[in-house]
């Protein structure tokens, strides 16, 4: 059995050509960044397509050479006629919602497919809405470097938190038994070991989920704001460990 090579042309992330066994193929988006119309080299249209809000096809002509459809062009791969791979996960094109629940979660909706506006959001990571057909930029980059940054601190912060929890746990048994068989003692050093261990082990922890998920917020902030929006405040403003830095630079 011969063997077909097949090349694509991406401009910016988005899909723009492909070469499937010599033959020449030029996909036309719309603005989500749906496959609308492909063309061959002599600039005649071979396929169109048209789709339902939510990625179902609902009426098609000609033949697509390829695999991609409803936001194709930045990646969505058609896996059959109500389920598209979007990297992360499969998104249920009949039902509108994602097959498996946001790996961001619970920074992200568990189910919901771009916050119920697919005409403006689109989602090619498969882990959070992005602005319809901008595909990958400085921006997407920035905020990928963004979220690594703040992982990073948060990894940190359990670190730090664990080994205070440790000692905690240690210097609570110390005092119990520097008390030996004094009742008194064991109640009252009992008291303060147990505060020791709750505010080390416990309210460690809860503070570094919270500066997590204030840090995801500014990441996703000046993400909106790299692309044109109106960013707005996240409140709490870390400052433990590294920041996440200012990387978004166009």
């Amino acid at each position: 059995m011969a063997t077909v090579t097949t090349t694509f042309i991406t401009v910016n992330g988005m899909l723009m050509q492909e070469t499937r066994g010599g033959v020449e193929t030029y996909y036309i988006p719309d603005p989500l960044g749906s496959l609308v119309e492909c063309r061959n080299s002599s600039g005649a249209k071979t396929y169109s397509a048209e789709y339902w809000p939510y990625g179902e096809l609902q009426t098609s002509t000609g033949t697509n050479p390829s695999s991609w459809g409803y936001v194709g062009l930045l990646g969505y791969l058609v896996d059959s006629a109500t389920m598209l791979y979007v990297r992360a996960r499969y998104l249920m094109t009949k039902i509108a919602r994602w097959l498996t629940v946001d790996p961001l979660w619970p920074w992200q909706k568990k189910y919901l497919y771009v916050d119920n506006t697919p005409g403006v959001f689109s989602d090619y990571s498969g882990l959070q809405p992005d602005r319809a057909g901008c595909g990958s930029s400085v921006c997407d980059e920035g905020y990928d470097e963004c979220i690594k940054n703040a992982e990073e601190s948060y990894r940190k912060c359990i670190g730090i938190a664990s080994i205070l929890c440790l000692a905690a746990i240690a210097a609570a048994l110390a005092m119990i038994l520097i008390c030996g068989f004094n009742f008194l003692c064991q109640v009252y050093f009992g008291m303060v070991g147990r505060g020791l261990i709750y505010s080390a082990c416990i309210a460690g922890r809860l503070a570094c989920a919270f500066i997590l998920k204030n840090s995801l917020c500014q990441c996703e902030q000046e993400k909106i704001g790299c692309n044109g929006g109106q960013p707005e405040e996240c409140g709490f403003q870390s400052t433990f460990g590294d920041k996440p830095k200012p990387v978004y630079q166009a």
